[in-house]
């Protein structure tokens, strides 16, 4: 500013100077923004890789009302001109602009240029992307600016997995952008055209051009140089970690191993072995080849900045994301062309056009002057002792300018990795959510009860099922097959915790109501417990606990047939009312079905035990009153015995009863209440001895008595026998008839006050069908017909005897002899011819043995082909063969009584091996069979077609012995055939569909009615036959899959026991006439 040639100007003159050299041609920058007329005079730029580009620059002008705001997003280009004359393209968008100020009429202008991703960063978005790879959501974050489109694209060597789940949340695009990149590994730097930049994404230096020219010398620059060159350089290390480790957990896999470490392979010397391990957060990589990969990229990042290298000079050429080749170096000349290859990682430049006017321009505030001159004080160009620069004439005249850049670079046959520098978001703390899933859908979950959600904040979500990822959800209780399940509704609120803070990893953690989602129980706080909802109806199941003061109460209720169980104080409730009153203790109700199963015994008992105190089966009431039974039955039979009657056979099992109701279990050795602070101390609590049932008995004990009560029938069925004893009386009333049907014997004895059987009306018939009739009295044998006759009639003999005499009827004579007087008196007595009486005698009906068809099928109706059976028959003997193709069998003279069939397993589900008949009998006979969807008919025929027919074999539960209780006839289950049957109208048929035709009540009293017709119409058409019921199989038992190897062979009939088996009542059968 001292030279003398420029002191004399004044304001008008310095215009003038500039106004003459004027155009941009032939200068280091040129500049272009829209149709502005600006000068470059100095430029600072800053680039990096993976950063966006800043560069500063200072223009001049001559107009003064250039609005700045007009400039603001302009793009604009910054040419920089090259050893070859040419010019290299630098363009972006004005970022800032200032008005510096005006020194003689020329007005200082600084102009911040930037690329078009920094203006990513100026705003904030939040959203969810699912099931995206990264360069798939990074493309979908730019195609949402319209300044992006077209300038970017990926250059990539490696394929990127899916993202089922990846969450922007409150960070700009540009922050969410870099974090993508940096976490899997991408890089990027610009590419400069001449009329715009690209983005250019990569995941290999390999991708990256060469500057041209490639080659830099290492020389000293000088302005009589052909080509630009690199003045300074140097390299740097720093020390590194030596490994990185990485761990996650996969809630999908708990148990799988997710440790990955990496060491590095590069040589950096004698360096101690030190680690970074890094937890990054559940789910971080789903596999072990994942977790690799992101191991991997930071370690080469580490890697990356072990070694560095420097350098500064006047390269034009230079720009971030280009590498070069540097020559003339005598560090890089030994090795190979690796050792001279670099990647520009990131440069500074400073350049100064030479304007004729930049002598007398006063130094502005803010203008890029002093960052200029601290360049060149870095690079040797600093000021003389006189203060005037050591290259002044290149400053102060029109020259082509000044270039000054500093680069920082690694080798080339590195791999690059960026650091990790933009942290994720951290969730300031839990959010709530609804819970969504497709449209007409309630529940929407899946195999780990996750649901799905829509998050408040997201405005792009459509409240469907893709709004979210699966969220697990938090329950009081969860593990392998066991804990709590509440799976969220759709429409439910929920409480999304993030762990550690990760937006990518939420958590539902509870459930909270609002305007719309309202608690059925509220306000009076007396109400709580759970309720669900009925999947697409109004219905639902709960528990309800009421801690009303002195009303304290519990109920269990399912909708379904309004099934419940109260415990407590039970009343009305109806939603949140309490009301009326309807008793205390306990009620277990349905309107549906019913039954109480327990495997080893069951007792129901009215017997106190106040205060929930005493034994669980605390059965000695039950026992008293048994043991009473027992001794009462025990000395009646042994007086029956005593008078040649029958004695009491059941009073055994009675005592049995009695007896298996004083069964004891657990540990003899009794402990006190243990309070441990560990489950082992505590288990040791609950030791000592409690009351038992030796065997699995059902017992009904109540000191007021027992009611059994229905306005239809009760039917008791017993596989032994039944036993009834009373210490008082046993009390029978039948409105209509009373019917025994009795397979062995009938036998009545009363100890004190006789017997009496009256008839008011109709017949008393006896009958002895196949043996004798014995009437005999202690003293008088009375026979008195009031107002008729009495008829004594025989087939053979007629008998009358008294002191020696008597007088026989046989064979149409009369014999009367006496050993004292026959006296004979009347008015008349008349001896005529012979004469005679035909009497007509009963022809009474003959047992016959009968015959037995097996039918055994599956569930679906196939039979069972092939399968073996064994049949126990009433007198012990026992039958066994093997089915026909059609699963049927017909087992023929069997004696009466009841037969119990047991099936073995289907014979072509088990190996083709030789077999044999099990040779050890079962101790409980069963039918069951080797699947639980096979099920059995059995029919009945009477060997002799000509004779009456007779009532079937009855087919009994396990365990039964002999005889044939009554009943009505079969209607279900089995089949009843015989070719004996006599010819006649049909039976009477009960139609199966009454239930479902006629509605409840009514169905039942119709179908009621008409079993008794049908009963009565069956005994006038076969009034021999009896109310004879066949039943089906049914019982449970173990079925024989692997039989026993013994001598019996595999033939059917083999060991079918003879017909005059010694249990046949009264021998064997006659024939009658």
């Amino acid at each position: 500013m001292d030279d003398p040639s420029w002191s004399s100007y004044r304001p008008s003159d310095l215009l003038g100077a500039f106004d003459v050299t004027l155009s941009q041609d032939q200068r280091l920058l040129k500049f272009h923004l829209g149709g502005q007329s600006l000068i470059p005079h100095r430029l600072v730029g800053e680039e990096a890789i993976s950063r966006p580009f800043c560069y500063t620059l200072d223009v001049i002008s001559q107009r003064g009302d250039i609005e700045l705001k007009s400039l603001i997003a302009q793009p604009a280009l910054i040419e920089i001109r090259q050893a070859d004359g040419g010019y290299r393209p630098l363009s972006g968008l004005v970022d800032s602009a200032a008005l510096l100020g005006e020194d003689g009429g020329v007005y200082y202008y600084q102009l911040v240029l930037v690329p078009w991703l920094s203006l990513l960063s100026l705003g904030r978005d939040s959203r969810i992307f699912q099931d995206k790879n990264v360069t798939e959501v990074i493309e979908a974050v730019l195609q949402g600016h319209e300044i992006a489109k077209g300038r970017y694209r990926f250059d990539l060597r490696r394929d990127y997995p899916a993202r089922s789940y990846c969450v922007q949340y409150r960070e700009s695009d540009f922050h969410f952008v870099n974090r993508l990149m940096e976490q899997e590994g991408l890089f990027f730097y610009f590419s400069h055209g001449e009329g715009d930049h690209c983005l250019v994404v990569t995941d290999s230096v390999d991708t990256c051009p060469a500057v041209t020219p490639q080659a830099i010398r290492f020389h000293r620059q000088a302005a009589t140089e052909a080509e630009d060159a690199l003045t300074q350089w140097g390299g740097h290390r720093q020390q590194q970690p030596t490994r990185v480790s990485l761990a996650t957990f996969n809630y999908k896999q708990p148990r799988h191993p997710s440790d990955i470490a990496q060491d590095t392979i590069r040589d950096q010397g004698h360096l101690p072995d030190t680690e970074v391990y890094d937890y990054p957060g559940e789910y971080y990589y789903p596999d072990h080849r994942r977790g690799e990969r992101l191991a991997v990229n930071r370690l080469e990042a580490l890697e990356s900045r072990a070694k560095r290298f420097h350098g500064a000079g006047g390269a034009r050429q230079l720009q971030v994301g280009g590498h070069f080749t540097l020559t003339q170096h005598g560090q890089h000349e030994r090795g190979d062309d690796s050792e001279r290859e670099f990647l520009v990682l990131g440069l500074t430049l400073h350049a100064e056009n030479a304007l004729p006017v930049s002598a007398h321009l006063s130094t502005l505030p803010g203008s890029l002057q002093e960052q200029l001159d601290q360049a060149r004080r870095a690079h040797g160009l600093d000021l003389s002792d006189k203060g005037s620069s050591l290259h002044r004439d290149d400053y102060q005249r029109a020259g082509t300018g000044h270039y000054l850049v500093d680069i920082e670079t690694q080798r080339l046959c590195l791999p690059y990795r960026s650091s990790l520098d933009h942290p994720r978001p951290v969730m300031g703390g839990p959010q709530t959510a609804t819970v969504v899933g497709p449209e007409g859908e309630e529940i929407h979950t899946d195999r780990l009860n996750r649901v799905k959600v829509q998050f408040h904040w997201d405005r792009l979500g459509h409240h469907d099922a893709g709004s979210s990822c699966w969220l697990r959800v938090s329950e009081p209780n969860a593990s392998a097959g066991w804990g709590a399940v509440f799976v969220p509704r759709i429409g439910q609120e929920v409480i999304v915790d993030f762990l550690e803070g990760d937006p990518d990893r939420p958590l539902i953690t509870g459930r909270v109501y609002n305007g719309d989602e309202r608690p059925e129980w509220h306000s009076n706080g007396l109400l709580s417990g759970f309720k669900s909802k009925t999947y697409r109806g109004g219905k639902y199941n709960e528990l309800v606990f009421d801690d009303a003061t002195d009303q304290e109460r519990v109920r269990l209720n399912s909708e379904h047939a309004k099934s419940q169980l109260n415990l407590g104080y039970l009343i009305h409730q109806h939603g949140n009312t309490r009301g009326d009153f309807r008793g205390t203790g306990f009620e277990l109700r349905t309107d549906a079905y019913g039954a109480v199963r327990a495997n080893q015994g069951l007792l129901v008992s009215s017997w106190g035990q106040l205060g929930a105190n005493g034994e669980q089966l605390d059965m000695r009431p039950a026992w008293r009153e048994l043991q009473s039974a027992w001794q009462l039955a025990d000395s009646l039979s042994d007086s029956a015995v005593d008078h040649d009657a029958e004695a009491l056979a059941s009073r055994t099992d009675l005592h049995k009863a009695s007896d298996d109701a004083q069964g004891r279990h657990g540990s003899a050795d009794s402990a006190a209440a243990f309070d441990g602070s560990s489950a082992t101390t505590a288990s040791k609590g609950g030791r000592g001895e409690a009351a038992r049932l030796k065997e699995p008995w059902l017992q009904l004990a109540s000191p007021a008595g027992i009611a059994i009560s229905t306005p239809q029938s009760t039917h008791l069925a017993q596989g032994k026998s039944l036993s009834v004893t009373a210490s008082e009386d046993i009390n029978l009333a039948a409105g209509k008839r009373l019917v025994a049907s009795i397979a062995d014997r009938l036998s009545l004895f009363v100890q004190r006050a006789g017997i009496k059987l009256f008839a008011a009306q109709g017949k008393v018939e006896v009958q002895a069908q196949s043996d004798e009739m014995v009437l005999t009295a202690e003293k008088k044998l009375s026979i008195t017909s009031t107002e008729d006759a009495v008829h004594i009639a025989a087939a053979e003999e007629v008998l009358l005897t008294c002191g020696g005499g008597y007088i026989r009827l046989k064979g149409g004579d009369i014999e009367i002899h006496a050993p004292g007087t026959i006296d004979v008196k009347g008015s008349q007595h008349l001896f005529g011819g012979p004469t005679s009486l035909s009497y007509p005698l009963d022809n009474l009906p003959e047992t016959e043995p009968s015959n037995l068809d097996l039918e055994h099928l599956y569930g679906n109706g196939r039979p069972v082909p092939g399968a073996r059976y064994r049949a126990f028959l009433a007198d012990g003997s026992v039958r066994q063969g093997v089915l026909d193709a059609a699963g049927k069998a017909t087992l023929s003279g069997l004696p009466l009584g009841g037969v119990q069939v047991e099936y073995f397993q289907d014979p072509r589900e088990i190996d083709k091996r030789p077999q044999a008949w099990p040779v050890k009998v079962p101790i409980k006979p069963t039918y069951a069979t080797t699947s639980s969807d096979t099920q059995t008919a059995v029919s009945g025929s009477s060997r002799d077609q000509g004779s009456p027919p007779q009532a079937p074999s009855l087919l009994q539960s396990p365990g039964w012995t002999g005889g044939t209780p009554g009943g009505r006839p079969n209607t279900s289950g089995a089949s009843l055939s015989s070719p004996g049957w006599p010819e006649g109208p049909p039976l009477p048929t009960i139609p199966g569909d009454i239930p479902s035709a006629l509605p409840g009540r009514v169905g039942q009293q119709a179908r009621t009615q008409l079993e008794k017709i049908a009963q009565e119409k069956l005994q006038e058409q076969l009034p021999g036959l009896g109310n004879t019921e066949l039943s089906s199989p049914g019982w449970k038992g173990d079925v024989p899959t692997r039989p026993t190897f013994g001598d019996l062979k595999d033939t059917p009939h083999a060991q079918d026991t003879d017909l005059t088996s010694p249990g046949w009542p009264g021998g064997s059968p006659k024939k009658r006439s």
